[in-house]
């Protein structure tokens, strides 16, 4: 009985320990599976990562493109912005040399039209003088300055023969004397002062008539149109800058001229002087007849 309890605690034994070496097997092998999960994890995590990576490095590879063009497009354009600038303000350079002006542009084109004159005014009246001066800066007076319906309330009809004004016949225009004067002042200088009086040159150019009591220049009608046989041909030939100042240069071939009026009216070239002032306003320096 002995011998068969004996055997019967062998075999307990090795039930026991076939039990704990199968379990053991069994915690071993959850154990691999644990790491190799692990391990497949991690290389997960690790190829997420990456990927992260790489998208990160790819967008900031495009945001370092895109801004290097970005900034390249900004310089050039404001690279090109300085050019233009310095190629309109030419007048503003210290420069020393001569620089010839495109007569197309924009800042010749609009010198040109304040001393641009036909006939009739070059025959009323051809030299800068004060009456000459009040005329070309009335010409410049904005739209918005001058009153389309106004009256002839104390108009003389006896000092600006052979002006006229009769509200029965036409309805005048009129401008103020301050407005007249600010173009006269911005185009002849801060400095200019001249004094108000009738705007008649000669013939039936201009025709406005200063009105102190209203301060105002009144338009009069001309009573005599004059007949003009002569005729002009002007062409701009030439623009140049220097030192701040600009220079239009005009030839003009006069026909037909009276015999009174050809000492002064002569053909040849005309050189109109601005200069650009502390206001950016161009200033009407001179009118000079070149003799070649």
């Amino acid at each position: 009985m002995n011998q068969n309890q004996t055997n019967n605690n062998i075999v307990n034994n090795s039930i026991q320990n076939n039990a704990y070496n199968n379990q053991s097997t069994i915690q071993y092998q959850q154990s691999v599976n644990t790491q190799i999960d692990n391990n497949r994890m991690k290389q997960n995590n690790t190829n997420k990562n990456k990927s992260k990576k790489s998208i990160f490095t790819i967008l900031l590879i495009f945001v370092i493109i895109g801004l290097s063009v970005y900034i390249y497009y900004t310089d050039t354009m404001y690279k090109n912005q300085i050019n233009e600038i310095k190629y309109s303000c030419t007048p503003l350079a210290s420069q020393s040399e001569l620089t010839q002006l495109n007569i197309e542009s924009d800042t010749v084109k609009n010198l040109y039209s304040i001393i641009s004159t036909n006939i009739e005014e070059d025959l009323a009246d051809n030299q800068l003088d004060e009456q000459m001066k009040l005329y070309l800066a009335l010409r410049q007076v904005p739209n918005n300055k001058i009153n389309n319906r106004s009256n002839c309330n104390l108009f003389n009809i006896t000092s600006m023969i052979p002006y006229t004004c009769d509200d029965k016949v036409f309805t005048p225009r009129a401008i103020k004397e301050e407005d007249l004067m600010l173009e006269v002042r911005k185009l002849f200088g801060e400095s200019t002062i001249i004094q108000n009086q009738n705007i008649h040159p000669g013939y039936c150019v201009g025709g406005y008539q200063y009105i102190k009591e209203r301060g105002e220049y009144v338009e009069g009608i001309c009573s005599r149109p004059s007949v003009v046989s002569a005729n002009v041909n002007k062409t701009l030939i030439k623009a140049t800058t220097q030192q701040g100042y600009i220079k239009l240069y005009e030839k003009v071939e006069y026909r037909y001229i009276n015999q009174n009026d050809k000492e002064r009216l002569k053909s040849g070239t005309y050189v109109y002087t601005f200069k650009l002032d502390k206001n950016y306003n161009f200033i009407y320096l001179s009118k000079e007849y070149e003799v070649l």
